[in-house]
């Protein structure tokens, strides 16, 4: 097979293969080991046995191999041009490329030789050199080969993906072990054989070249093969910098790219000449393009940009969006909350051009994706769509943070990096929030409709309480004591009338305020609920909307015609009939249904999301209605109704004495009583009843409380002692609560009452065996218990936005004890001032049930969960 680099290639022999393909454990042998004892020499051998491996090989017509790590062939990275063909020795310095007019360089997996002919040549124009590597992936070099013009790298590859890399998301450190990992299995797996050969592809489709790997020194790692030129080249500075393939890096890797840079940045002033920067990786694409283009960012916000960059930006029309020039729903709400965001977008913008005149542009490679998904959809390739879709939002995620970066950069850059990254991003923690948004091109009217299945709300039917029978409606319950406060499923319009008869003539309330918690649309057609979800779902879950626009929008179409006729329903075992579409009614429909008979009836809509996770925005739009209501009739406050086993103070405010003889009470923060007789029922619901209803129930209990005073059992002593196993995490004492609790005014009391609401609200639906606190360990527990690895993600990842939802509740319960008026400060602008200050979102941003257990499921910060849940949307329209 001829000589490459003057090493000798040769194959396995089939005996051999045979040989080592067996089932046997394989040793690997040891030197001999001499020792004396009593005047006689001892002579053994010490065996060490390998666990079981698994054989492979890349085309048919090769013998298999041992593969490394049980799935990894060693590929070779030979350096290509951009039409991917091998590049000739004399080719070697077009595969570096300058990105604009700035001193940064690309460059295609080097071998050593032609590594250190690039360094020459830019340390004679500029030092140091800064050389970033961008490979997460392990490479190796073999030492037999390192000098050689033509010598190559070689890299793990799979079978299925052979010429694509292997990136899972590791650090810098981890990467450095990683590395040294597979080369000891590599030096083992060779020990199998008396000669120490491993097979090497320099082609996936031919014969692999064996060589001898019997010593470390043999086979060299990246690493150190980067490391140790800059003992040869004293103005050579070297750094890892692992990036993933698509979407943007973690916060973590923006803070190890600054805190590399910034000592060479600002080391200009002195010797006055702008670093070089040389980025390696296997080859041009996304990858090296982002490098490039945060370097340009770095240079430009502390050395200037070019003009076109700082021009006057022309204004986004939110109608008329151009999205070829990245107008994103996602990225015009950036825009708006940044300081001159649409001059840190234009300035992006600017270098993406620049850097990817040959490469890949970011904002195209976003619309290359959603276009592709388009006509994956058309030709029903359901999953393709699927990972396509993926791929886009990751490109989304990757733009919109390259501008965060930009913003950021652009007010450190003078302050010459005080705050990292990472905390500059928990100082603007709505940031966060719109990452909830990244849902590239959500579809109306004829292209929605062509999407769209209904499917009949079984859920809502759902009866755990016995209300049916009375009310027609599933899970109708009262808040525990006088609190004038309702939750229940989704009703029809029979049930919906029954319930204000009840309310009205037999609970005596004077108006009745109706609040949907759904952020999905449902329909109601004779007497049947049935909901939006996506044709191509084959659980047929309900499509959520994330902005109430699109929900209204969807929701109004039901009232037009044509669209009707159109409509295509689910059938299955129990449902194979079309309903007649005469009679169909919306939520909103149903409920104007009964203003006539009953004129004292509001409808709020307050969609919460089905996924446990919290902002503030639902806190502050809950507040609103109660607000609402109350200046539509002309109240100021909810009427006092003292229970005769409350305890109070003469200002009406609970209240009892310490031994020290002090008042241990909290007191209402507003006082003011109402002047006319109003006695409003408040009545929320969800798709069951439940969950979301619970949350929403909880809220208002707070609210209320905090106006009325808080009922016996919320003081010290007074909270009922429970005997259980792990009894401290079923009252919510995690660590990261009592951390919580800790830093807010009056902690301890703030935690006992949204204890005490919660245990009251399960005290009324105890039959559904849903309590939020105590299902944050519950989940928990099946998370430990579950051997299956994605159910074990789901239940960990739901008892985390468990947490969150009662961290949420904790902070929602300080504000309304702290803020006198909440109209004058909303539970936002609380969260983004005052609670920011004292580090409430460096709680939030590492939220953990234990420390120790599931470290590898990425979840505990504020933007794993939103990732998370962009994921897991279900049955979303793209």
């Amino acid at each position: 097979m001829g000589l490459i680099c003057g090493s000798q290639s040769h194959n396995y022999d089939n005996a051999k293969c045979k040989e080592l393909s067996d089932n046997k454990p394989h040793f690997k042998r040891n030197n001999i080991v001499i020792s004396f004892k009593n005047n006689v020499t001892e002579e053994y051998q010490n065996f060490n046995i390998i666990e079981s491996l698994k054989f492979g090989k890349l085309c048919e017509h090769t013998k298999e191999h041992i593969l490394i790590d049980n799935k990894y062939f060693l590929v070779s990275d030979q350096p290509v041009d951009f039409e991917g063909k091998p590049l000739k020795e004399s080719a070697i310095y077009s595969s570096y490329w300058k990105a604009n007019h700035l001193p940064l360089y690309g460059m295609a997996q080097p071998n050593t030789a032609n590594l250190k002919k690039i360094l020459e040549m830019l340390l004679a124009h500029s030092k140091p050199v800064l050389l970033l590597n961008l490979r997460e992936e392990p490479v190796f070099v073999l030492a037999v080969n390192q000098n050689a013009e033509n010598a190559v790298s070689y890299s793990i590859r799979t079978k299925e993906e052979v010429h694509d890399c292997i990136v899972s998301g590791l650090t810098e450190k981890e990467a450095n072990e990683q590395e040294l990992t597979l080369r000891k299995q590599v030096l083992r797996y060779a020990a199998t054989n008396d000669s120490f050969d491993f097979p090497f592809y320099n082609c996936p489709t031919k014969e692999p070249y064996i060589y001898n790997v019997q010593y470390e020194d043999f086979l060299i790692t990246s690493n150190e093969m980067y490391s140790r030129l800059q003992f040869e080249y004293a103005g050579l500075r070297y750094f890892r910098w692992c990036m993933p393939l698509y979407s943007a890096l973690s916060e973590e890797q923006f803070d190890s790219f600054i805190s590399f840079m910034k000592p060479y940045v600002f080391d200009v002033k002195q010797t006055c000449i702008i670093p070089a920067i040389l980025i390696a990786k296997d080859k041009r694409d996304e990858r090296c393009t982002t490098a490039m283009v945060l370097c340009s960012l770095l240079y430009g916000n502390v050395f200037g940009f070019p003009h076109e960059a700082n021009s006057s930006p022309a204004k986004i029309n939110p109608k008329k969006p151009c999205y070829e020039k990245g107008e994103f729903q996602a990225i015009r709400s950036l825009v708006s909350l940044l300081p001159d965001g649409l001059l840190r977008k234009q300035q992006v913008d600017v270098v993406i051009d620049m850097c990817c005149a040959e490469g890949q542009n970011l904002r195209f490679c976003i619309l290359h994706a959603k276009n592709l998904v388009s006509k994956l959809l058309e030709n029903q390739q359901i999953k393709e769509s699927q990972e396509a879709a993926n791929k886009a939002l990751q490109y989304l995620d990757r733009y919109f943070y390259l501008i965060c970066f930009n913003a950021y950069l652009a007010e450190q850059a003078r302050q010459a990096f005080n705050i990292s990254f990472s905390a500059w991003m928990l100082k603007h923690p709505n940031l966060y929030r719109i990452q909830e948004q990244l849902n590239l091109f959500p579809k109306k009217g004829q292209a929605l409709l062509n999407e769209c299945i209904m499917v009949e709300d079984t859920i809502s039917q759902e009866e755990r309480l016995s209300s049916i029978q009375n009310l027609s409606v599933a899970n109708f319950q009262k808040v525990t004591g006088h609190l004038p406060l309702y939750g229940m499923a989704q009703p029809v319009s029979q049930a919906v009338n029954k319930v204000l008869d009840y309310l009205i003539n037999v609970k005596q309330h004077s108006q009745v305020i109706f609040i949907n918690l759904r952020n999905d649309v449902s329909v109601e057609i004779h007497g049947k609920l049935y909901y939006v979800s996506n044709i191509n779902d084959p659980n047929k879950q309900p499509v959520f909307f994330n902005e109430i626009s699109h929900y209204n929008d969807m929701e109004s179409l039901f009232n037009v015609e044509s669209f009707r006729k159109q409509l295509k329903f689910h059938k299955d075992d129990n449902n194979s009939e079309t309903p007649d579409l005469n009679e169909i009614m919306t939520t909103k429909d149903i409920f104007k249904t009964t203003e006539a008979k009953f004129p004292n009836q509001l409808y709020y809509h307050v969609p919460l999301p089905l996924n446990y996770l919290s902002n503030e925005n639902i806190f502050d739009s809950l507040i609103e209605v109660f607000i609402n209501v109350e200046r539509k009739y002309k109240e100021s406050s909810i009427p006092r109704r003292t229970s005769e086993g409350s305890r109070r103070s003469s200002t009406g405010n609970p209240c009892i004495k310490s031994q020290a003889g002090k008042n241990l009470c909290r007191i209402s923060n507003n006082s003011s009583t109402s002047s006319t007789p109003f006695n409003p029922a408040y009545c929320f619901f969800g798709s069951s009843g439940i969950e979301r209803t619970t949350f929403a129930m909880a809220v208002a209990c707070l609210y209320m409380y905090q106006r009325v005073g808080f009922p016996p059992g919320t003081l010290p002593g007074e909270q009922e002692r429970i005997s259980l196993f792990d009894a401290e995490q079923s009252m919510g004492n995690f660590p990261i609560v009592r951390r919580l609790v800790a830093l807010l005014p009056d902690g301890y009391q703030i935690k006992r009452e949204v204890d005490f609401v919660l245990d009251s609200l399960f005290e009324m639906m105890s039959t559904t065996h849903f309590h939020m606190r105590e299902m944050i360990l519950a989940t928990y527990n099946l998370a430990r218990k579950t051997s299956d690895a994605e159910t074990k993600k789901n239940f960990y990842c739901q008892s985390i936005l468990l947490l969150e939802r009662y961290i949420y509740l904790i902070l929602f319960n300080s504000y309304l004890n702290l803020e006198k008026n909440p109209q004058q400060k909303s539970f936002c602008q609380w969260m983004n001032t005052d609670a920011q200050l004292v580090g409430v979102h460096d709680i939030l941003n590492n939220l953990h049930i234990s420390e120790t257990e599931f470290g590898h499921i990425k979840i505990n910060t504020l933007r794993d969960r939103w990732r998370y849940l962009n994921e897991r949307k279900t049955g979303d329209i793209l």
